[in-house]
């Protein structure tokens, strides 16, 4: 092994080489190979090193006469653009120095004497005196983060110091400078190994190591899918915008190219920094890679194509047993084959198309040398496979990123780990994949200077000389696998799937500090840490990380939020950042369709004079457009009158395209404020009947289009567009307009819906009624939708099931809105809502307080309906009216009558009817008749809104059975609603008295909500048990610590209780919580916070106690303690 390590040193030599540092020691020493080599190579250092090369190379060419100069120059152009050409071996085409079958032209004296060359040689650079480095390569090796690409300060001071005197070889320092891939060091021609990480139409991402990542462009994944690409033409994209089908060039799916996971060895095309936005302190870092086997491949020539050598392959061709692929040499006659049974074992062969790219191990090659033979099982080598290491190649160009080798260690060091791979080429391992950042990690276990290790080597540079490259020793990506975690079942759950980016980690815990670099933290999750970057860790710049002093010591804990997941380094991306913790979105992909959002106005788009849409900004880095057609209900003249950039809107997200990064939002507060279900997919279980609310994009002579939100559009023809006849849509309607539909069918595998207006309980007289006040709105539809419409309040949700019932008739209304009616008779006849409203109860306008100059008649109810019929207050009255008179089926007319009448988009006019015949029902009706106006207003309703509703209604009527019932159902069918839970929990405490049964619910709720909801829930349980019908206040103590023991730094649960015990007057458990709160060790700020809070207690005890001296000194002591403590924590 000795002599093949020498032999390959003196291949080393015919590479060109710099006259400084450690490259002319390492050719001196190649020069010379006698017994008294040490003597002769400090002689000959001085020598310029390209008078060695010129002689090594004439060596060369007196072994090899056969090849001639030209044929090598011609192969190095080929395989070397757009990199320099100094990089490139001169036994590119020297065939017969390293034969087939392991032949050698060197005699057995010439063996021998290298064989013993080549010991001395090891000894002599493990004893430190054989090698000279540049200084500026050891004084970086800290002042760089791993990914930061901060370049040292001393950088520049050090090469001076080179040109201006020699430097004298230290011992201590290491033979390779240990760093880690920077994107300030990567140029065009950089090769890494990356991992599928992320795949869209247009390009794949890559995870590349040091937390940083790489795109690949459709056009640079394969020659066979740049040949499929077509030429864009108009014809094309006319094709493609009016019949919605795909192109032959957009026909080519990546997604079946490649899969998420994948390995890849990538070639760095450009490296760009974009500009500074929202006030970042940098631009937007941006890699451009190739996955194309002719610059993957770059350096490889076919010599170097032997046994275990990794190459990177696309398919040309699928074949009945195998594939023909293209290794991308200059040499296009080599192809490759790769047997059927030698694919990746989670790729089918059937679905395999030309183009597709695979990291391969050359397992041998055909009698004439034109057919290599390939597998896609490289990782065998990284599991330390018998045969299966790169080990013995003909020059070192063959040691590319994904090649599996052992690296004799020379260094373990705190940055890494150092040493040499084949005895010629250095290799460094730095802190994120030496294993030295792992959880438990025990860096002098698992790598021990003058041992051999196992490794995979990560990335190399171009340009670097003498040769280095950058290897990992973490286990999955010597195995080039992926981490998963398991769940009870065994099945692998994706790292960001069980934490998601945009989590926050409560009290992630600091395990490992780097001065210069950042901090490692246990982020809750096995095997997994998370990686919090010395820039990301405060919004105020830290230039030091301390291990053992400081905020961010080890030990210390910290909210952190998840950002990103690195899946070849194998860490979380976390941030620390109080500006990161409290954005609403990191990325677009966290807002959701149907989300409603506050934004500011960052551009308004013109059109020549007029404004055609406006670009809000919802998050830092994430903006929306919203079109003109959305800007509003009622059609702007002057939409730049109102719309001012910098000011502030509230948006609703009408659809979210991923692959085009763009929202799409509406101002329309119709859509804005409704409470009706999303429909975004076709793919949804939509039951007919089911109402949504949508805006007409299309009108035609048949109907209009109606687009809800994402792409989902649906058919609404001219029969079902009105209660009243539709002579000609275009004049009825108009584009933009907000309607609200139920679905009349549905085929999801066509895609197709179809919807109407019409309400299906209107009765005839209904339809009647809606003409008439339809000719009497006409011509006025823009001043109608622009005035301000009466309307009911409505319900709030607050306090559980403390919700007045809605009374129908106007005579039972809450005493807490008593002062707010006029003592005028009469004022609230006609606007009844023009008072200001209080409380939080359903709350109707006072209609039973009508005197005589009411509306006293059918006559009279009908001439006030005319001029307002969308007030649902008006049809109430009117229905009240009938049911004085004895006349309950009238009554029940007059609701179906209003149902019908009302605007479709007066939503919560229509629910304050549904919810008046509901109580009728009740009142005057059979449980059938009240089941049947039930289920027909769920299904033109919000369903959990209606139970409620009814629920209500059966407690303020004393059939408590039925609301329990009901309440039950209404638990089962809405688990995933906190509320449902709390307002079944509180009924059974406060009004049953059935403190049992109420705390059976909490389980259940824990297992049918999802994680996050079930802190707020345990609170919400926990102060039920503080009151005093029915509750166990011992109990809510007991709730509420079990969850100050999960969240101690949680300080609303502090709070929470603080407030309890305060209301209970336990005095003594108060102070006893303030001693506890402000021993804890909280940050300073928030202790003095409760510091105030406890002084403010103890003077109210001061107060109620009359002077009492001992209240006087509880007051003073603990004043002296906060004041004590500020000064200890200035």
């Amino acid at each position: 092994m000795a002599a093949k390590e020498k032999i390959r040193s003196k291949d080393r030599v015919k590479k060109p080489v710099k006259e400084n540092g450690a490259s002319a020691m390492a050719a001196a020493k190649e020069k010379t190979r006698s017994k008294d080599h040490v003597k002769t190579t400090a002689k000959k250092s001085e020598a310029p090193a390209s008078g060695h090369a010129t002689k090594r190379s004439e060596t060369a060419h007196r072994k090899v006469p056969d090849v001639p100069e030209k044929q090598k120059e011609k192969q190095q152009s080929k395989t070397s653009e757009p990199i320099s050409s100094k990089q490139l071996s001169v036994l590119r085409g020297e065939e017969a120095v390293f034969p087939r079958g392991g032949g050698s032209v060197l005699t057995p004296l010439e063996y021998r004497q290298i064989k013993v060359d080549a010991q001395r040689d090891v000894l002599f650079e493990q004893s430190g005196k054989g090698t000279k480095r540049k200084p500026s390569e050891e004084d970086e090796t800290e002042d760089e983060a791993p990914d930061s690409g901060v370049p040292s300060t001393r950088r520049k001071r050090s090469k001076a110091k080179t040109r201006a005197a020699p430097v004298e070889p230290q011992a201590e320092e290491s033979p390779v400078r240990i760093e880690g891939l920077a994107f300030s060091r990567m140029v065009p021609g950089t090769l890494v190994l990356g991992q599928v990480s992320q795949i869209t139409t247009d390009d794949i991402g890559l995870a590349i190591p040091n937390n940083l990542t790489g795109f690949v462009p459709i056009t640079a994944v394969s020659k066979q899918v740049t040949d499929r690409i077509p030429v864009p033409s108009a014809e094309n994209e006319s094709d493609q915008s009016s019949d919605g089908e795909a192109t032959e060039g957009s026909k080519i799916d990546l997604s079946k190219l490649f899969s998420i996971g994948r390995y890849l060895r990538a070639c760095v095309i450009a490296v760009r920094t974009g500009p500074l936005k929202d006030g970042a302190a940098r631009g937007k870092r941006h890699v451009e890679l190739s996955v194309d086997p002719r610059l993957a491949n770059r350096g490889l020539s076919k010599t170097d194509i032997v046994s275990n050598v990794v190459v990177q392959a696309s398919v040309v061709s699928v074949e009945d047993h195998g594939l023909v692929m293209e290794v991308g040499l200059s040499d296009a006659s080599i192809r490759g084959f790769m047997p059927s049974s030698e694919i990746p074992g989670d790729v089918e062969f059937s679905n395999i198309e030309p183009g597709t790219v695979f990291l391969s191990v050359v397992t041998g090659q055909s009698s004439n040398g034109k057919v290599v033979k390939l597998s896609a099982n490289v990782a065998k080598g990284g599991k330390g496979k018998k045969g299966k290491l790169t080990n013995e190649t003909p020059t070192i160009d063959a040691v590319l990123p994904g090649t599996a080798v052992e690296m004799s260690v020379l260094e373990v060091a705190t940055t890494g780990v150092a040493g040499k791979i084949m005895g010629t080429v250095d290799a460094m391992a730095d802190v994120l994949h030496s294993g030295a950042t792992s959880l438990n990690a025990n860096l002098a276990i698992q790598a021990k200077s003058g041992q051999k290790t196992l490794c995979r080597v990560i990335y190399a540079y171009p340009k670097a000389e003498p040769k280095k490259v950058g290897v990992s020793l973490l286990r999955h990506v010597r195995e080039l696998s992926a981490i998963f975690f398991k769940d009870e079942d065994g099945a692998p759950i994706h790292p960001l799937k069980a934490l998601p980016i945009g989590v926050a980690v409560e009290c992630a815990k600091v395990i490992k500090v780097v001065s210069h670099v950042g901090l490692w933290l246990d982020v809750q999750r096995k095997d997994i840490l998370g990686f919090a970057h010395i820039s990301t860790v405060s919004d105020q710049r830290i230039e030091k990380l301390s291990e053992s002093t400081g905020p961010y010591r080890v030990g210390s804990e910290h909210v952190a939020r998840i950002t990103g997941y690195n899946a070849i380094d194998g860490f979380y991306v976390v941030s620390l950042e109080d500006t990161i913790l409290k954005r609403p979105f990191l990325r677009i992909e966290d807002v959701k369709v149907g989300q409603v959002i506050k934004g500011t106005i960052q551009k308004l788009i013109r059109k020549g004079d007029s404004v055609t849409a406006l670009l809000v900004k919802l998050a830092p880095g994430i903006t929306g457009l919203v079109p003109g057609i959305q800007f509003s209900d009622v059609k702007l003249s002057h939409p730049e009158k109102k719309f001012k950039e910098g000011g502030a809107v509230k948006v609703r997200v009408l659809s979210n395209d991923l692959e085009r990064k763009l929202l799409r939002l509406t101002l329309k507060k119709s859509l804005v404020k409704s409470d009706l279900p999303v429909l975004q997919s076709y793919e949804e279980d939509i039951p007919s009947g089911s109402r949504f609310v949508g805006t007409i994009v299309d009108l035609m002579h048949s109907g209009a289009i109606v687009q809800f939100f994402g792409p989902v559009r649906a058919f609404l023809p001219r029969a079902d567009m009105s209660e009243g006849e539709v002579d000609d849509p275009r004049k009825d309607f108009r584009l933009g307009q907000v309607v609200t539909v139920q679905v009349v069918s549905m085929d999801p595998k066509k895609r197709k819906i179809v919807v109407s207006c019409r309400d299906t309980p209107t009765s005839a007289a209904a339809q009647d009624h809606g003409k008439k006040t339809k000719r009497a709105r006409e011509g006025g539809e823009e001043t109608q939708e622009e005035k301000k419409k009466p309307k009911t309040k409505e319900v709030s949700e607050e306090d559980g099931l403390e919700v007045a019932g809605f009374d129908w008739t106007g005579e039972t209304l809450d005493h807490r809105d008593d002062d707010s009616i006029s003592d005028e008779p009469g004022a609230e006849a006609v606007r009844p809502n023009r008072k200001k409203r209080r409380g939080v109860a359903i709350q109707v306008d006072r209609t039973g307080d009508l005197d005589a100059r009411g509306p006293q008649s059918v006559a009279d109810f009908e001439r006030l309906l005319l001029g307002e019929p969308d007030s649902s207050v008006l049809w109430i009255q009117y229905m009240a009216f009938q049911l004085k008179m004895g006349e309950a089926e009238k009554a029940r007319e007059i609701a179906k009558r209003a149902l019908g009448t009302i605007d479709i988009a007066e939503e919560d006019e229509k629910m304050n009817v549904w919810i008046a015949l509901m109580n009728l029902e009740n009142d005057c009706g059979s449980d059938e008749s009240l089941q049947e106006v039930f289920t027909r207003a769920c299904q033109y309703n919000d369903a959990q809104t209606v139970h409620e509703r009814l629920i209500t209604i059966y407690i303020q009527s004393g059939k408590h059975e039925k609301a329990d019932a009901l309440l039950q159902a209404l638990v089962k069918k809405f688990s995933q609603s906190p509320a449902a839970w709390l307002n079944y929990a509180t009924y059974l405490m406060m009004t049953m008295e059935a403190p049992d049964r109420a705390r059976s619910l909490l389980p259940r709720a824990t297992q049918a909500l999802p994680a996050h909801q079930h802190l707020e829930i345990t609170l919400k349980f926990a102060q039920l048990e503080f009151n005093d019908r029915g509750g166990n206040a011992e109990r809510g103590r007991t709730l509420l610590e079990g969850l100050i023991a999960t969240w101690p730094k949680r300080l609303d649960i502090w709070h929470i209780l603080l407030n309890l015990e305060i209301r209970r007057d336990e005095k003594d458990r108060v102070r006893a919580l303030f001693e506890r709160i402000v021993s804890k060790g909280l940050k300073a700020r928030k202790v003095d916070s409760f510091f105030k809070r406890w002084i403010e207690f103890e003077e109210t005890q001061l107060a109620e106690a009359n002077g009492d001296p001992d209240a006087v000194k509880r007051v003073e002591s603990v004043k002296a303690r906060a004041a004590q403590y500020a000064r200890e924590h200035k």
